[in-house]
């Protein structure tokens, strides 16, 4: 696959998002040569105007650091810059951080959740309010359990159906799931700071993001000790 490393370079600019999606991966996989490769997906982020593209391409560039270190230091100035940009998008923003957070977890600072945090609450934004019913439907019925419908799975590039989620981010956004388990992978034992977003993702607006945020407060309640009132009190009933 390495030999044939140019054939992603040339498909990674293709008309077709589709085809673009497929192998910007493979410019961090398969590039033997580190500055090349950081080049190649700094350009490519300034091309692409789809959001679904956009955060590919931060991941890519993590993954790359962790394969090649030699990317490491103009990664991370990369990184640092588009997490600091108010002019860049908040699902790239986000992706920055998490993405940095996983590569160069010495980048974590008591900064880095609470601008985490507000960049959830916009690419989370609440949903439109629900309609008072009609007046013929106001009358009394007997109580029904009915299975909530579930919203259509959208697959975060680079993950596979299991790891998929339920997150229905509005459109142009991305679901921040496969983000947010990133970032709190990265965060490890900084239980306060993962306490603090996870209180956060249980009270988003989002009933998605809610849902996906109630298995991961299960893994952090069952793997660490420590004060879980607010996890308790903020999970959805």
């Amino acid at each position: 696959m390495r030999a044939h490393a140019d054939a992603f370079i040339a498909y990674a600019t293709d008309p077709d998002p589709r085809v673009r999606r497929a192998s910007i991966e493979g410019l961090g996989l398969f590039l033997e040569d580190a500055e090349r490769a950081v080049g190649l997906l700094q350009e490519r982020l300034v091309h692409e105007s789809g959001v679904a593209e956009r955060v590919l391409v931060v991941q890519t560039m993590a993954d790359l650091v962790l394969r090649l270190p030699a990317a490491a230091a103009p990664a991370r100035a990369w990184f640092d810059a588009l997490a600091d940009s108010g002019s860049t998008d908040a699902d790239t923003r986000l992706a920055a951080l998490a993405h940095r957070a996983r590569c160069a977890p010495d980048s974590i600072d008591d900064r880095t959740v609470p601008v985490v945090i507000e960049l959830l609450r916009r690419v989370t934004p609440a949903p439109p309010p629900e309609q008072d019913p009609a007046p013929d439907d106001r009358r009394p019925s007997r109580c029904v359990h009915v299975r909530p419908r579930r919203r259509a799975i959208r697959l975060f590039p680079g993950t596979s159906p299991q790891h998929s989620t339920t997150s229905n981010a509005t459109a142009g956004s991305m679901p921040p799931t496969p983000l947010l388990k990133a970032l709190h992978e990265a965060l490890g034992a900084r239980f306060d700071d993962r306490k603090a977003l996870l209180t956060e993702q249980l009270r988003s607006a989002d009933r998605a993001t809610r849902y996906d945020a109630i298995d991961m407060a299960r893994r952090l309640i069952a793997s660490w000790r420590g004060d879980h009132t607010d996890l308790a009190v903020h999970s959805p009933m």
